[in-house]
C-alpha cells in the first residue's frame, strides 16, 4: 500500500496520490484541481465513465489502473496536451481508441491492457512513445507490419506488447 500524499506548488494542489485506499464512486470533484500535474488513483474501486478532464491542463501523469471504470475513451483525454504517462490498464473501458490520441505528442507511456477496447489501433502516431501495451483487448487489424511501423517512427520504443482478444 502506498501512503496517500498531496503536494502543493504555489498554494495549489499539484500532486495527488490516493492509491489502494478502497475509494468508490467517481472522482469528478477532483477536476476542480486545475494545477494538478500528477493524479494517481490506482487500485481502488472507482467506477463509472471518466469525468471531463479538460480542466487538467497541467497534468503530466495519470494513473487510473486497477479500478472499475467503464465506457468509451474519454473525449476530453486528448485535451491533456502535456501528458507523459496514461495508465488505464485493468478496467472495463470499451469502444475505439480515437485518432485524437495523436494530439498527446508528449506521451511516453500508453498502457491500455486488459480492457475491452476494440477496432484498430493502427492509426496512432505517437512519436515519443516508449512504453506501449494494448494486450488483452479486442483489437483487430494489428499485425507485424504495424509493430515495425511503430519502431520505424520511434527509435526509442522499448516495449510493445500485444495479444489477441479474450
Amino acid at each position: 500500500m502506498v501512503n496517500p500524499s498531496v503536494s502543493c506548488l504555489h498554494d495549489q494542489v499539484s500532486r495527488l496520490v490516493l492509491e489502494d485506499l478502497d475509494l468508490q464512486g467517481s472522482f469528478e470533484s477532483l477536476t476542480a484541481l486545475t494545477q494538478l500535474r500528477v493524479l494517481n488513483l490506482k487500485q481502488n474501486r472507482l467506477s463509472s465513465p471518466i469525468p471531463n478532464l479538460s480542466n487538467f491542463t497541467a497534468l503530466k501523469l495519470l494513473f487510473l489502473s486497477h479500478n472499475d471504470f467503464s465506457g468509451e475513451f474519454s473525449p476530453s483525454m486528448p485535451t491533456l496536451f502535456q501528458l507523459y504517462c496514461l495508465n488505464l490498464l485493468y478496467n472495463n473501458f470499451s469502444g475505439e481508441v480515437p485518432i485524437s490520441v495523436n494530439s498527446l505528442t508528449h506521451l511516453l507511456t500508453l498502457q491500455l491492457e486488459e480492457n475491452q477496447f476494440f477496432d484498430s489501433i493502427s492509426d496512432q502516431n505517437l512519436p515519443n512513445l516508449q512504453d506501449f501495451n494494448v494486450s488483452g483487448n479486442r483489437f483487430s487489424g494489428f499485425s507485424a507490419d504495424i509493430v515495425l511501423g511503430y519502431q520505424q517512427n520511434n527509435n526509442w520504443i522499448c516495449v510493445l506488447v500485444y495479444s489477441y482478444s479474450k
